[in-house]
């Protein structure tokens, strides 16, 4: 059994002098699901797997910070690469809120709200086809493929 001081440990990351909540184990050894075969995902544990989850997730929050900052000035192609950098981030920040508040419950994802509302990113069939993967691989993400097969579907009425 557990004592209460391993599950503080599991649960708290000290980087360079400061203390934060975030899952401290590598993204690697905390998967959801091994068989993921999303490209968003995979490019995700490829670049972030040795690294801890908590960690990974305070990163995703930082670039949510920039992303807005972009937006604001109309720096729209930093903002979109930034959305499309955080996208794979969304596993940890998944595993994350799962372990340390037993579900996930965000009702907003700059990263994929922003994406969805950018035309560039609406006329890239490959780039939607990786954001759709993504969000059909995670039961935590329906709410936002709803609104991507809307905003898909209103592209479709357009171009006819």
């Amino acid at each position: 059994m557990k004592s209460d001081q391993d599950n503080l440990n599991k649960h708290w990351i000290e980087i360079n002098g400061a203390s934060f909540s975030g899952l401290n184990v590598p993204l690697k050894s905390a998967l959801i699901d091994k068989t993921i075969k999303s490209e968003i995902v995979i490019r995700g544990r490829q670049k972030y797997g040795n690294e801890l989850v908590g960690v990974i997730v305070r990163k995703y929050y930082n670039n949510m910070t920039v992303i807005e900052q972009e937006r604001k000035n109309g720096n729209l192609e930093t903002m979109k690469a930034l959305c499309e950098e955080s996208l794979e981030m969304i596993e940890a920040l998944i595993v994350d809120s799962k372990e340390l508040y037993g579900t996930f419950d965000l009702t907003k994802i700059p990263a994929i709200e922003r994406l969805i509302k950018t035309q560039s990113f609406l006329q890239d069939k490959e780039k939607m086809k990786e954001l759709k993967d993504l969000l059909e691989e995670f039961p935590e993400l329906a709410n936002w493929k709803s609104k991507l097969d809307k905003i898909q579907s209103r592209n479709e009425i357009k171009s006819e």
